[in-house]
């Protein structure tokens, strides 16, 4: 079991682009006024006992291309229109309106984070979506106040630290993020499917259990025989979702219920691919028979 999860983000720099000496740069485009451009320091620790057992950095970049009309409030957009006063460009730049960047901010966040997915997780809390959005938002704001600026490079970091009572725990969680991925992607690894299923049961529990203990799947009587029934919302008020592809029920939708709780219930192919590799439930650790 895991035992505790901290996750940490923070908008590290929001700068004007150097188009002379920035690796970070956007294509130009005509109809676009505003570019901005997300670079993203994500960062997983795992550790046990302060020792940190891995660590994984890797650096995510998103681009996004806004034209300034779309900052603007119409309302005195109209009013200017209907004294003829004449706007050009740079004029757009300063009647941003504050509150609809911060909306247009916030919703990139959360277009990167839905993109970004990471073990079925959101790369960012909403909490930390709802703090970084204003603090970028109030940067961006005033380089527009005082440059003019329309090409913006915001550098943030998130940090995720994953702390475990043992190092076997550490090993099976890899392991289910692992069998979580495969079914995620299922059409994209069945060409390989055997291959990644050895490398999931040998290589990722090294350590966990003996060699001639590996995980393997649950037996094919035990798989056929989960009781099937259709999604009912008044039946199932605390289960909403799919614990192994985390998407939601449909009404009326067939799923498949262990037997360790009625409470434990998936999508009928979801937890068939699970239990094809891993006897155990996805939710409670509770072993299906392999024989």
């Amino acid at each position: 079991m895991v035992v505790h999860h901290e996750h940490y983000s923070h908008c590290e720099e929001v700068k004007l682009l150097d188009l002379t000496n920035d690796e970070y740069v956007i294509e130009e485009d005509d109809d676009a006024e505003l570019l901005l451009r997300f670079v993203i320091n994500q960062r997983d620790f795992h550790e046990k006992d302060g020792e940190i057992l891995n660590e994984v950095s890797e650096e995510i970049i998103h681009g996004f291309k806004i034209d300034m009309e779309e900052l603007l409030n119409n309302e005195i957009l109209q009013e200017l229109f209907q004294q003829d006063y004449l706007l050009i460009t740079t004029d757009f730049k300063h009647l941003v309106d504050f509150d609809i960047l911060q909306d247009f901010v916030r919703d990139m966040l959360i277009e990167i984070g839905n993109n970004t997915l990471k073990d079925t997780n959101h790369l960012f809390l909403h909490n930390s979506v709802e703090r970084l959005h204003k603090d970028i938002s109030v940067q961006i704001y005033n380089l527009f106040k005082s440059t003019g600026g329309a090409t913006i490079v915001i550098h943030l970091e998130v940090v995720n630290m994953h702390c475990y009572e043992n190092i076997q725990e550490y090993h099976v969680s890899q392991m289910e993020a692992l069998l979580r991925t495969m079914v995620l992607l299922d059409n994209q690894l069945s060409e390989y499917e055997e291959e990644v299923i050895q490398l999931v049961q040998s290589a990722s529990m090294e350590m966990v259990q003996p060699a001639d203990d590996q995980p393997k799947g649950a037996s094919r009587a035990s798989i056929d025989g989960l009781e099937r029934i259709k999604y009912k919302s008044e039946d199932c008020k605390q289960v909403t979702s799919c614990s192994v592809c985390c998407e939601e029920f449909m009404i009326e939708e067939e799923i498949r219920k262990m037997p360790c709780s009625s409470a434990h219930i998936f999508h009928a192919d979801c937890i068939q691919k699970w239990l094809e590799i891993n006897h155990i439930c996805p939710v409670c650790r509770y072993q299906m028979p392999t024989e």
